[in-house]
């Protein structure tokens, strides 16, 4: 098999606070933040999480058999804090930096069904390098999002939210702290490819 990885080329959250009812979208951060609070007559704050993953240098035509993510997790979330990886916009093409914040929020949770996910993981419940396996049993095909991303925009983007559990938030480094960034991992069937190999955005190297 073929094992390729690549580093995002950019990403950040959308905080939203009830009192104000307003967004603020922050990229060019170290650090993107998911996660729920609702500290008592303080109001709710929401936070979700987006990345853009650039496939250019991906075959096209090839299909993958597995699609992972890996996140270093350097704040942990709370007991119950359960990270939910959506495609962006129900599509996982569009481009989310040109998004106003409230567009970005809306967007980081697909279709918002439970099946139009790429899973849910409680991984970042403590921390350290996490690897998350998407797809699987009962949750959307990463897989062939690929496939279509790549042969359609050459992007793959993916959004993030906690599932409301309101206890502290996860943060794990974005791409401007470059040795612990977010990356894809993309394996192909065997043949034609290079086997580990790095694909890292022509900005991070």
């Amino acid at each position: 098999m073929a094992v390729l990885t690549i580093y995002m080329d950019y990403d950040g959250y959308v905080l939203w606070e009830s009192v104000s009812n307003t967004h603020s979208k922050i990229d060019g951060a170290i650090s993107i933040s998911v996660g729920y609070l609702a500290p008592g007559k303080g109001g709710e704050y929401h936070y979700r999480g987006f990345h853009r993953t650039p496939l250019s240098r991906l075959p096209a035509r090839r299909l993958p058999t597995l699609v992972r993510l890996r996140y270093e997790v350097f704040s942990a979330g709370g007991a119950a804090h359960v990270l939910q990886v959506w495609p962006y916009n129900a599509d996982a093409q569009t481009d989310p930096q040109p998004d106003p914040a409230d567009v970005c929020y809306a967007r980081c949770i697909g279709d918002g069904t439970l099946g139009g996910r790429y899973g849910a993981f409680t991984d970042w419940r403590t921390t350290g390098e996490k690897w998350l396996a998407l797809g699987g049993a009962g949750f959307r095909d990463p897989c062939q999002d690929v496939y279509d991303a790549k042969n359609a925009v050459d992007r793959f983007t993916v959004g993030l939210n906690e599932s409301g559990d309101n206890d502290f938030r996860g943060s794990a480094y974005a791409i401007e702290y470059a040795a612990n960034a977010i990356r894809l991992e993309i394996t192909y069937p065997s043949g034609g490819l290079p086997e580990n190999r790095a694909l890292i955005p022509m900005g991070l190297m």
